[in-house]
């Protein structure tokens, strides 16, 4: 998932510099997620997110 991240905010033209400024992550956060680190909290994958211009849509899953 890191790498796909990745492309999105390569494609979009953004640093990791710029999305630590949008978003008030620290650049290690950043990092992180994109390096597929297990580690990092929900907090910091949605400030990636934030500061990429990306979010995350969460549906029930349909019965089967």
């Amino acid at each position: 998932m890191g790498a796909i991240l990745r492309g999105l905010r390569e494609k979009n033209g953004i640093s990791i510099w710029k999305v630590a400024k949008i978003s008030g992550a620290n650049i290690n956060s950043i990092k992180a997620v994109e390096d597929g680190v297990t580690n990092y909290t929900i907090h910091s994958f949605l400030q990636y997110l934030d500061g990429c211009g990306l979010s995350i849509v969460i549906k029930p899953q349909k019965d089967a």
